[in-house]
């Protein structure tokens, strides 16, 4: 499925779904950049979560961390639960150095305070 080309997300999305279907067609991330002309990694990952978190895009874009590392479209069952399994062990990860500086700093009280506002929002 193409779609029009109105955003950076379409225009990414387009281009995988044409040349980077399957593991073996990986893209660094790099090379994504470079060809639609972002400049920093931070922009390019939310282009990427846009991509993944909207319905519209039917296809899963799956990615793998590290040197050898990179994007593409899943094209089966396999590539799309080694994605979910790198995704979840990053979120896990996330929430243990968040478990870990929330109970260092209820020792301080300076910080409860702000910690208590913090997580209303939450």
């Amino acid at each position: 499925m193409f779609l029009n080309l109105k955003t950076k997300e379409d225009k990414i999305y387009n281009y995988m779904v044409k040349h980077h279907v399957g593991h073996k067609k990986m893209v660094k991330s790099n090379v994504l950049m470079r060809k639609f002309r972002i400049n920093d990694n931070k922009t390019f990952r939310s282009y990427i979560e846009n991509i993944r978190l909207d319905e519209k895009y039917e296809k899963i874009i799956c990615s793998e961390a590290g040197q050898t590392g990179g994007y593409w479209i899943a094209s089966n069952q396999e590539e799309i639960t080694e994605t979910l399994e790198h995704l979840y062990k990053r979120a896990m990860q996330m929430l243990k150095t968040y478990s870990k500086i929330k109970n260092k700093a209820i020792n301080d009280k300076q910080c409860k305070l702000k910690l208590e506002y913090l997580e209303k929002g939450i």
